[in-house]
């Protein structure tokens, strides 16, 4: 097996992330999923917004906002991501022999 199709084989896409947004490959991927991550997020939040005082009947009202917000700016660099990832793909996967391109294709699922 070719160098190639090791390295896309430990492929990590939680590395690979940090790399591309923070432009470090030192970070530790975490160890939660994806779920796990957005429930602790959402914790936070909602302890943050208790701990401000602010009044109960608008909490309900402003996580609302702040959720439908938050949702389209998740689609909006979802899509970018995704766009992104299949360019790299498709310039990553150039002229690689037939064994590189499966494990490739092996990691990316």
């Amino acid at each position: 097996m070719s160098m190639i199709s090791e390295m896309f084989e430990r492929l990590d896409t939680g590395v690979v992330t940090e790399l591309l947004l923070y432009g470090t490959s030192t970070s530790v991927a975490s160890e939660d999923t994806c779920e796990q991550r957005l429930q602790e997020s959402t914790k936070q939040f909602l302890e943050s917004y208790k701990a401000l005082g602010l009044d109960p009947h608008l909490s309900e009202d402003i996580t609302d906002i702040f959720y439908a917000h938050q949702g389209d700016t998740n689609a909006i660099y979802f899509e970018l991501g995704m766009k992104a990832g299949i360019a790299l793909y498709r310039k990553l996967v150039e002229g690689f022999p037939a064994d590189a391109q499966n494990a490739i294709d092996k990691a990316v699922g």
